[in-house]
């Protein structure tokens, strides 16, 4: 009996495939808060691609708190310690020092942990996943670098999450250019496994255009509602 590896096992690049009514739409909002909220053709793009960052981190979910693991039908040479087989791309460092900075770059592969049982196994550094949530930080990081705040329910705390924050910022990258014709902006997420990360996949992904139009078309509707009410 081996341990059941994650479905995620194999890094997929995430192909994303707007549809153009989509498209349409959140270009609607953006032509909407030009000429209601009296935004720039910049600003109405920074708002837009807010709104999309938002429903990708709000879609992105938090994995759980340790690895797949399976209970093998053996005991340890004493007898004391059961045999776990765990789910894992860690590779054992040879070396000390900055070696025991464990790479996860590898392929799955099932790691033998001996222990009590299933409460002392989950103390173990190599069943914890430390780094639950990084997929969620990640667009964070992205509004970070466009000095945006993403938000989400879920926030990675503590020395942890701090970590974390400062690990999402190796996978994203955003290039802008907001003056002059044509200005756009692009941000680039190259975690391997995002699409796997995100509820409803590849569906979700496409889709967010749609859902941060919605709501765009909300916040524009409040603010209009809002101004009318000082009025």
């Amino acid at each position: 009996m081996g341990v059941a590896y994650p479905s995620n096992w194999v890094g997929k690049s995430i192909g994303i495939e707007f549809p153009k009514e989509d498209a349409a739409a959140l270009m609607k909002q953006m032509e909407r808060a030009r000429k209601l909220l009296g935004k720039d053709l910049k600003g109405s793009i920074i708002s837009a691609m807010k709104y999309v960052m938002q429903s990708l981190a709000v879609s992105t979910k938090v994995s759980q708190k340790y690895r797949a693991y399976t209970e093998l039908p053996k005991k340890s040479r004493s007898g004391l310690n059961s045999v776990f087989a765990v789910a894992t791309k860690y590779q054992t460092p040879r070396r000390k020092g900055k070696a025991l900075r464990r790479s996860w770059q590898g392929d799955w592969r099932e790691q033998r942990i001996y222990a009590k049982n299933e409460a002392e196994l989950k103390k173990r550094p190599a069943v914890i996943i430390a780094m639950r949530g990084l997929a969620k930080e990640s667009w964070k990081a992205a509004g970070a670098r466009n000095k945006m705040r993403i938000t989400s329910a879920d926030k990675a705390t503590g020395k942890t999450g701090a970590i974390m924050r400062k690990a999402a910022r190796r996978w994203v990258t955003a290039v802008n250019r907001l003056t002059g014709e044509d200005p756009y902006m692009q941000v680039t997420n190259e975690l391997a496994y995002m699409e796997n990360a995100i509820n409803g996949g590849n569906s979700t992904i496409n889709s967010s255009l749609a859902r941060a139009a919605r709501a765009m078309e909300h916040s524009i509707d409040r603010q209009l509602a809002a101004r009318m009410g000082a009025a």
